[in-house]
């Protein structure tokens, strides 16, 4: 059924772009994020005193997977999960910014009781020592590959930009689309580990999750708290599946493989993203031309 579901919903993308985009606003707008409705209106009280944990979650780095994962192990230490991006995103994208500015960002969020995620960029919190936090970011290189292709085929279109941005992305192709937005993506990281580095947050790579889940599960969990139901833990891993038996361009969880750029770029693009991103390499513990 659920296979149904998806490629109905890719038709419409596909066939009929503006309509999808129009429709699925009111949706978002009046019927979904019912629990981020109620917890800006201050109506969602906190179930426990235990300090709040947010997740963030680099892009194409299993951000939507580990969220439900956290989410699962949240909701059993009575945290009440949010997701403040995934609903401005959907409803309101010019309040995105107001989660990701110092001084802004304050209001927005709770010290005690709640799970936050998972977010994309830096929260600028004065104290943010107050929370448990966790970051997880994928190779950027992968990220930009595979980021073409989510963009191209599998991602949801959730608004004109996001729908110009995949017209664009559809007539360049993964070379171009790579290089074209290397700058940003790069300014991007470097922010964030610059972020990690002053706030002694400790840099979870995708790949080490990726290679062992069970053994990294069991690592992360206990300094966010959430490590309570070792039952729990364990049947999370045991139903974790990293494995794609065939490709598939149009599904969310199209390859999980570390090197998808070494498989997918031409050599003088993969020459290019080791000598433009060798910082972030380095800071980040990879390997070029791997």
């Amino acid at each position: 059924m659920k296979t149904i579901i998806r490629k109905f919903r890719q038709w419409f993308m596909n066939t009929m772009p503006g309509l999808y985009v129009r429709l699925s606003k009111l949706v978002c707008r009046h019927v979904l994020f019912q629990r981020e409705r109620r917890y800006l209106n201050g109506e969602l009280e906190p179930r426990t005193g235990e300090p709040s944990v947010i997740f963030f979650g680099g892009h194409r780095a299993a951000s939507m997977f580990l969220g439900k994962v956290f989410s699962q192990l949240a909701a059993d230490a009575e945290l009440r999960r949010v997701d403040l991006e995934s609903y401005f995103l959907h409803t309101d994208r010019s309040k995105v910014d107001q989660l990701f500015t110092a001084g802004e960002c304050e209001p927005l969020f709770r010290k005690e009781g709640y799970f936050f995620g998972p977010l994309r960029r830096p929260v600028l919190l004065e104290d943010l020592d107050s929370y448990r936090v966790i970051l997880v970011l994928r190779d950027l290189r992968d990220v930009l590959t595979s980021g073409y292709y989510s963009i191209v085929y599998a991602h949801t279109v959730i608004d004109e930009l996001h729908l110009e941005a995949r017209e664009r992305a559809a007539a360049q192709g993964v070379d171009e689309y790579v290089r074209e937005n290397l700058p940003a993506w790069k300014a991007r990281y470097l922010e964030v580990l610059d972020w990690a580095d002053t706030s002694g947050i400790r840099v979870e790579r995708y790949e080490d999750m990726v290679e062992d889940f069970g053994g990294w599960l069991r690592r992360v969990t206990p300094p966010l708290g959430l490590d309570g139901n070792q039952r729990l833990i364990e049947e999370i891993i045991s139903q974790a599946d990293f494995d794609v038996v065939k490709e598939d361009k149009t599904a969310h969880k199209r390859s999980v493989k570390a090197g998808a750029h070494a498989r997918k770029l031409q050599p003088e693009t993969r020459e290019f993203l080791d000598r433009e991103l060798a910082e972030v390499l380095e800071r980040m513990g990879y390997q070029k031309g791997s």
